[in-house]
């Protein structure tokens, strides 16, 4: 990789190094995880168009073998690794389609593939051996190949159908490093094969993605009872869901784990119904689990060890179980929606884990299941990320930091459109979101230099008409921050990007406020004035071009459902300041697109924007340091905004602007936003990059905490490239 800096003026490098990308290490996680379109028709980050000969491939994961005499060959490299794994895609044939699926190690020579499948037309081959008509003629299939590195075996199923079991590698290799899709030189194919995904490194991953429509057989699983596949539009890449009905227990045994795992899964109430149970335990003896009962929800610990860890759940939400387990030491700490904890010591019976069991009393109602993992250790395993260490008074000021979470291989644009503007590189590499390491590694920086508030951008889920699950781009904060050593020393507060409105006032409440409360309000990090979630706005324009002034009522209904989960009501900021009728309470700004007066013209657009306050909601003073999207293919670079304008301007916001507002405002006299953090392709980063460094931050930390004592800005050792896959 070839890193290049410039200064005050664009045109002039200040050096340029060459360095080469360091591999993530990988433990577990999702390898590669397609869920989003690239940008235009070009290829997801990540895949490479090997060998074109025979014509193309697209956004999307589809290939197009146009000729009959040459082949197309679409290669993922991975991190090397050899652990088990799994990997999972939908195949939908547009024509008969004839193709090789490869997995094996790109450095043991050209042969080296242990897994060697063949699909031709509704086919397919392996060893030798055709199975006839397993694939659908249209539509989509869902295919899943269960990689055993124990034994050496695999095991392909085909819409919740066993094909082939124990089928042994071709051939014997130390670590996996590529995945390659191959057409047959003499036909033509016309195929997609997306969604894709590779996980590894689990010892237990049910996503239930192999059921279709119906009650069909539920693969791996010992059912005892009735369940069936619960399909709703929330999320367009995982819509299936498994319902657990009334008096229905299911069970499903793994490899004897011992000393330190966790166990994590997804549940929601269709109606307010005691009697569920997701228990993990010893089939020798001793279990531990998280119930329902009176309405709560309930951790046991064993040995009649019991209690509520979360009081009133609601229905039509997702709640999030994870259980960090110490059979070693006989420990659980228990989290719903990952905040929520007790720390318990548990049944000395429990020395060891081997099997799930998700059960409903025979006299309560259904529920829902999805999204069921058992790995080895716990997310912050080998986590080195030093302590954050804010200044002398921390806090006194709310600098909120707006990012833009969109870094995730497979589910946004990922990295390639970056590679061409090296002078944009971001001190962690490219790096992942979702992984709790670059999550604290974020935040120490932000800490370190006064940032108390961060506003990740939230998106509805794709086509969502239902309670989300999995918010689109979501990572960074629902995997990552959530899971992550240092969320206790910054505050967050989501911002809508895309927020469902379109769906209806009824589904917004039922659904998205309702969520929001469950996942995001009720977390002791959450940025709240006076006991008000606050709750920045980025498309204010969704809820009026939808609602007009009913928008007012909406969100004083979103208002009164916070009251009655113990809030003060909530704040709504609407980007860009809008009418107050409409029910905003401030406005604010995402960037200036223009900074070419730079200290003055950012206080010019400050001013303006508080001209008609009987009109219009009071104005949050915002910095920021330009724009330019060269990277996303448009044109519209404008110059980054130099340091000495930058001081300048945080110094008028913190003496001149916010002391002329009313002093009793938190919200005005004592917070100033900052667009934003890791806008790569726009140009607007104020995260570590090689733009100006840490310059733009420790501006923010000068200004603001004069008194505070001299600090090293710290970078990490290890670097996150172009080959670092989504692991944590």
């Amino acid at each position: 990789m070839i890193r290049a800096t410039y200064g005050k003026d664009p045109g002039q490098l200040d050096y340029v190094e060459f360095d080469e990308g360091i591999k993530r290490d990988f433990k577990v996680g999702d390898l590669v995880g397609e869920a989003n379109r690239a940008q235009g028709y070009r290829l997801s980050s990540g895949w490479d168009l090997v060998d074109n000969a025979g014509g193309w491939a697209s956004q999307g994961l589809v290939l197009r073998d146009t000729s009959a005499n040459d082949s197309i060959n679409l290669e993922r490299r991975l991190p090397e690794f050899f652990s088990p794994f799994m990997i999972e895609f939908q195949y939908i044939p547009f024509t008969a389609s004839y193709f090789d699926i490869l997995v094996g190690n790109m450095t043991a020579g050209k042969n080296k593939y242990p897994i060697n499948m063949r699909v031709e037309g509704n086919n397919l081959i392996i060893d030798g051996k055709t199975y006839e008509n397993v694939f659908k003629a249209s539509g989509a299939s869902h295919v899943r190949v269960d990689v055993d590195t124990y034994t050496k075996t695999y095991e392909v199923v085909i819409d919740s159908k066993v094909i082939v079991s124990d089928v042994p590698f071709d051939c014997d290799i130390n670590a996996f490093s590529v995945f390659r899709f191959v057409t047959d030189k003499a036909t033509k194919s016309f195929f997609r094969i997306y969604p894709f995904a590779i996980k590894a490194g689990y010892v237990m991953n049910e996503d239930f993605r192999c059921e279709s429509n119906g009650d069909i057989e539920l693969y791996n699983w010992t059912v005892d009872g009735k369940t069936g596949v619960a399909q709703d539009n929330a999320e367009n890449v995982d819509p299936w869901h498994r319902i657990i009905t009334s008096g229905t227990t299911i069970k499903r045994s793994f490899r004897p784990q011992s000393g330190v795992i966790t166990f994590e899964t997804q549940i929601i109430f269709k109606s307010k119904k005691d009697g569920s149970r997701v228990e993990i335990g010893n089939s020798e003896g001793g279990n531990i689990a998280l119930f329902t009962k009176d309405g709560d929800i309930w951790y046991d610990a064993g040995n009649g060890n019991t209690g509520v860890i979360w009081e009133g759940f609601m229905t039509d939400v997702w709640y999030e179980y994870k259980l960090e387990i110490d059979m070693t030491n006989h420990k659980c700490l228990f989290h719903v929606n990952s905040f929520q904890k007790v720390d318990a010591d548990i049944t000395a019976d429990m020395t060891k884990a081997d099997y799930v069991k998700i059960s409903s009393d025979k006299t309560e109602g259904d529920f829902w299941v999805d999204d069921i993992v058992v790995f080895n250790g716990t997310y912050n395993d080998n986590n080195e990320v030093p302590e954050p260490e804010p200044p002398k008074g921390y806090g006194e000021y709310n600098l909120v930091m707006q990012t833009c979470d969109m870094w995730r291989e497979g589910t946004h644009f990922g990295y390639d459109c970056l590679h061409p503007w090296a002078t944009r590189t971001p001190f962690l590499g490219y790096l992942e979101e979702g992984n709790p390491e670059v999550s604290d590694w974020q935040t120490k920086w932000m800490v370190d230099h006064g940032l108390n508030v961060f506003t990740p951008c939230w998106y509805m889920p794709n086509d969502a008409k239902s309670a989300p699950k999995n918010p689109r781009n979501g990572y960074s904060l629902d995997q990552g921050f959530m899971n992550s050593k240092y969320q206790d020393y910054i505050q967050f507060s989501i911002k809508l990007t895309y927020a469902g409105v379109n769906e209806g006032e009824e589904n917004w409440l039922k659904y998205y406020v309702a969520y929001w409360i469950e996942h995001y309000f009720k977390h002791p990090s959450y940025f709240k004035v006076n006991n008000q979630p606050v709750i920045f706005c980025f498309n204010t324009s969704e809820f009026t071009s939808k609602w007009g002034q009913d928008t007012a009522r909406v969100l004083e209904e979103a208002r009164e459902m916070c009251r009655e989960a113990g809030f003060d009501g909530a704040l709504f900021l609407s980007c860009n300041g809008a009418e107050r009728t409409f029910g905003w309470d401030y406005g604010y700004k995402y960037c200036y697109n223009d900074i070419a007066n730079g200290y003055a013209g950012a206080i010019t657009t400050a001013l303006k924007m508080n001209e008609n306050l009987n009109v219009n909601t009071p104005w949050i003073f915002t910095m920021s340091q330009g724009w330019g999207d060269e990277s996303w293919g448009r044109d519209s670079r404008k110059l980054n905004m130099n340091l000495d304008d930058w001081k300048a301007t945080a110094e008028w916001g913190k003496n001149v602007y916010m002391p002329s507002m009313p002093q009793d405002d938190v919200l005005l006299s004592k917070t100033m936003t900052f667009g934003n953090w890791n806008e790569y392709c726009e140009g607007h980063t104020l995260a570590p990059s090689n733009i100006t460094g840490f310059g733009y931050l420790d501006m923010i930390r000068e200004v603001f905490y004069p008194d505070a004592e001299p600090h090293e800005d710290i970078k990490p050792d290890k670097k996150w490239d172009q080959m670092s896959a989504m692991l944590w």
